[in-house]
Parts: C-alpha cells; sequence; structure tokens
C-alpha cells in the first residue's frame, strides 16, 4: 500500500448493473478513511470485452507484467476511458461481476493496488484475487484470500438509511416516521428464469397484507422492481393508488430514485417476494423484521442463491411463506408472529464484516 497519503484510495469498477455495483461500492463506503471513486466501465466492442476475460485466464497462469497489462487495458478500452483510468491513483481495487473481473487484476497490476471481488466470477474464479467475497451458496474453496458471506454485500447502514428517510421527506413533504404503526413496506420484485410473480399471487399477498393492515389499523408503503410485470403494476395502481391505507405507491420505472433505503428504516415490518436474493439480502441488513414470499417455481431446479434464504431463516434473519402457505391464507399469521416477535434485533452484517477484513489485511 502507498504510504505517501493520509486517505487509502479505493476505486470501484461498475459494469453499470446497480446489483453489482452496490455490492463493491457498499464494501468500499464502510472502509475507514478511504477515498472512495467510482469508474463506469465501457469495452470499444463486445468481443473485447470476451478477450479481456479470456486475458484474465491466462494471467491466472502467467502472470502479466505492468507492461503488458498496460498494453491490454489501452486495447480493451475506448480512448478517453483508458486515459480516465491510467491516470486513476488507487490502493484497492473492488469489482463485482464477470465483465470487470479481469480488468481488476490487470489494473491491479498496473497501480500495485489490491485486487478485491465480490462473488465468483466466470472463467478466471477467484485465485488471483489479493481477497474473494463469497457468498456461502456458492460453496467457495477454503482459501486464505476467500471470506464467505451469507448474502450480497451492500450500501444499507444507518446513516444511509436515515439520510434517505431525510430525502423522502422532503420529496414528499411528509414526515414518513410518523405514519401509521404497524406500518407494512411492501418490496415486489419481478419474474426471472427461475420464479413468476403473477396476477393471482400479487392479489393473494395484497389480500392477505391489508387484511393484517386492517385489524392493526396500520399503513402500507410498496415499491416495485424494474422487473416487475406491467400486469403485475396494473393490479396494484387499481388496489391501492387511492386507497386510504397506502401512503406511498412507487413504481420503479416511473421513479429515479430507489426507494429501499427508506423503507427498511420507516416500516415496521418488510415483506419482499424472493425471487431476488439481493434484495432480501438489503431488507435484512436494514430491518430486523423480514418476511419474505414464496412466488411461482418455474423449474424444480432452484439456482445455488436461493439457498442463502433458507440459511438466513435458520439463522433467524427472516420468517419464510412459501407460495403453497400463501394460498393457504396463512401469510397474516405470519405477520402477526413477525411483527409481534421481541426477540433481539439482529441485522445482516456481511458488508461491516467485510469492510473490517480489508482493513485488517490491507491497511
Amino acid at each position: 500500500m502507498k504510504a505517501d497519503r493520509d486517505l487509502k484510495k479505493a476505486v470501484v469498477l461498475s459494469d453499470g448493473k446497480p446489483g453489482h455495483l452496490n455490492q463493491s461500492l457498499g464494501i468500499a463506503e464502510q472502509l475507514k478513511n478511504t477515498e472512495v471513486e467510482v469508474i463506469e466501465i465501457e469495452y470499444k466492442a463486445k468481443w473485447v470485452d470476451l478477450l479481456t476475460r479470456l486475458s484474465g485466464v491466462i494471467n491466472n497462469f502467467l502472470r502479466f507484467n505492468v507492461k503488458l497489462a498496460e498494453q491490454i487495458l489501452k486495447l480493451a478500452l475506448p480512448e478517453q476511458k483508458y486515459k480516465e483510468i491510467i491516470a486513476v491513483e488507487a490502493d484497492l481495487i473492488l469489482s463485482a461481476g464477470s465483465s470487470v473481473a479481469a480488468l481488476n487484476l490487470i489494473l491491479s497490476k498496473v497501480k500495485q493496488a489490491k485486487a478485491i471481488v465480490c462473488m465468483t466470477p466466470s472463467l478466471i474464479g477467484t485465485r488471483s484475487f489479493d481477497l474473494a467475497i463469497v457468498p456461502k451458496h456458492d460453496q467457495p474453496p477454503k482459501r486464505k484470500n476467500i471470506i464467505q458471506t451469507y448474502g450480497a454485500p451492500n450500501r444499507i447502514t444507518s446513516d444511509f438509511i436515515n439520510q434517505e428517510v431525510r430525502r423522502w421527506n422532503e420529496i414528499k413533504k411528509v414526515n414518513l416516521t410518523e405514519l401509521k404503526s404497524p406500518l407494512i413496506g411492501l418490496m415486489v420484485g419481478g419474474s426471472n428464469s427461475y420464479f413468476d410473480i403473477t396476477v393471482e399471487t400479487i392479489s393473494l399477498l395484497l389480500d392477505q397484507i391489508m387484511d393484517f393492515i386492517a385489524t392493526k389499523n396500520g399503513e402500507i408503503i410498496l415499491t416495485t422492481s424494474r422487473r416487475t410485470p406491467k400486469a403485475v403494476e396494473q393490479v396494484l395502481k387499481e388496489r391501492l393508488a387511492n386507497h386510504n391505507r397506502c401512503r406511498l405507491l412507487i413504481i420503479a420505472d416511473e421513479w429515479g430514485i430507489n426507494p429501499v433505503p427508506m423503507m427498511l428504516g420507516v416500516s415496521d415490518l418488510v415483506v419482499v417476494t424472493e425471487d431476488s436474493v439481493s434484495m432480501v439480502s438489503e431488507a435484512v441488513s436494514g430491518n430486523s423484521r423480514v418476511l419474505v414470499a414464496g412466488l411461482n417455481k418455474k423449474k424444480n431446479n432452484l439456482p445455488r442463491s436461493h439457498q442463502t434464504l433458507q440459511s438466513l431463516e435458520e439463522q433467524n434473519y427472516i420468517k419464510y411463506c412459501e407460495l403453497a402457505n400463501l394460498r393457504a391464507g396463512q401469510l397474516t399469521e405470519l405477520m402477526k408472529q413477525v411483527y409481534l416477535s421481541d426477540g433481539e434485533e439482529r441485522l445482516l452484517q456481511d458488508t461491516y464484516v467485510a469492510a473490517r477484513e480489508i482493513e485488517k489485511r490491507f491497511y
């Protein structure tokens, strides 16, 4: 590490995917005495991206010298992006996502910086990185350069949550912390290759949440994701847009601001659909009462990442309501149990643990 600056410098390489950026940026933001800079990566062409990944594989066996690493950067990046990245100072390079993993290794060689990756990059793996932060469901090998997490690191902290609550108070001209309790925060995901969120499922979900709210004289705030089907969005609008117990209905495609941190801060109980481990990880990082609602499954074999939900339930971070139980009308009773639980409040500390491990090893 460079010793001539009071602050360390962490450079986060972004592939343009918000979920990936949230992981590496979330860790970087929790590092003490560290300046953080984000650089969004763009390649000259798609085939150049593939060649760069291949160079990362070769680097696993034949370590590049600085001169060759600089040449690869110059060949891979547009001229302006190359000038930006070659001029940056860095003690740490962080990234998440396979398309920028090889570039992380190459830039770290040029800058004599520590290369840190979130998740296991395809093709090149984790062996060449100074540190890999990998979820348990990936079943990573036991090596000194690997630490394991339960879920996905993210930007959720108490300070960030409070900042976002103040921001939304200004936007909506209301004090969100004074809404009726219990306030339910519903985070609706979307369909993907493994799960399907249907009008039937969202209707069942709403029926039971609204029953709970009516019984307890509470209110609801809700957000969709950019993957939420239009038919589901339409049902949400028809049922909640003018409902006196719905204080915020946020359709993701119609807003440019992420409401999740704010929702975690003001909600008494959070209900999140099971399609996104990242969304569940954010929820349990910012709220101690989280219920995960099951969806229609397109395949018998679920992704390994779904094992995260089982681990989180075993560790009492979440309660999980399978779709069959949702159809049987059991969600309302489960919501009562979670809301009335008086056990120790626990938040997932994956991001904090990862940041402290980086400081321990490299500061």
